[in-house]
């Protein structure tokens, strides 16, 4: 049977080997949230001209969430009225400080007053995003109508979730809205959360609201993110170590 300084040895090894393979940067970093900031169309993403592994961004004009490995938790809906969908602005084609046309957002649907967006390993080549945003894009009152003055403040917050789905923090609440339902695009801000290694899932909620709209989800990983299989090893070896602990 090997001995324990044989396994502390075999212990250290793996560890030196891991930590010459990490990238230059911490991984353990704290996350870093953005946000709200304005945006009016995609090149406003602080995530635009950075290098992914894989990017997407999801726009909701074709009516439905179909990029790849990520859902929406609550019941939701992209059919508002085109006299009220609040889309991004550039989303029609022009930046002119409305959404026009047959432009599409995710809406609450007098239903829910968070959006939870979860992503999946699994479907994105075994790598969660290490970035990832939404963008908030307009308020209504309750159960329809121009919102009160009162619906307008501290009403949103943003929240992120580890590669375990531990909470990494939430920032907020923002006082977010303009007073109008006519699709204004002013207002619109973008909320997103950078974490190197790694993002199980984003939230943007209105508590005490089920009229409001959300669009431009967007989401990627960098090329060196570690996979989930590094934080199961590495809980592997501290389990390790403290079985060795306890034999001594």
């Amino acid at each position: 049977m090997l001995n324990n300084k044989l396994f502390t040895g075999i212990g250290k090894f793996a560890v030196a080997v891991l930590m010459t393979a990490l990238p230059s940067y911490s991984v353990f970093a704290a996350p870093t949230f953005l946000g709200p900031t304005p945006y009016l169309s995609s090149s406003d993403s602080p995530f635009i001209g950075q290098t992914f592994s894989y990017y997407y961004l999801e726009d909701f004009e074709d009516g439905i969430l179909n990029t790849p490995g990520v859902s929406v938790r609550e019941f939701s809906s992209t059919n508002i009225s085109t006299t009220f969908s609040d889309s991004v602005d550039g989303d029609d084609g022009v930046v002119d400080g409305f959404a026009t046309g047959q432009t599409k957002s995710l809406y609450s649907n007098f239903s829910t007053s968070s959006f939870t967006f979860d992503f999946s390993a699994s479907a994105l080549g075994g790598t969660l995003p290490t970035h990832a945003g939404i963008v908030w894009t307009d308020v209504g009152r309750n159960n329809g109508g121009t919102p009160f003055a009162s619906d307008l403040i501290n009403n949103t917050l943003f929240e992120a979730f580890d590669q375990l789905g531990n909470s990494l923090g939430e920032i907020g609440p923002f006082s977010l809205g303009d007073s109008s339902i006519s699709r204004t695009t002013g207002e619109d801000r973008f909320f997103g959360v950078v974490n190197l290694s790694g993002i199980s899932a984003i939230r943007i909620s209105m508590p005490g609201k089920n009229n409001w709209e959300v669009d431009h989800l967007q989401y990627g990983a960098t090329p060196v993110p570690l996979p989930a299989s590094f934080f199961l090893f590495m809980s592997g070896l501290g389990l390790l170590g403290a079985s060795l602990r306890r034999s001594k």
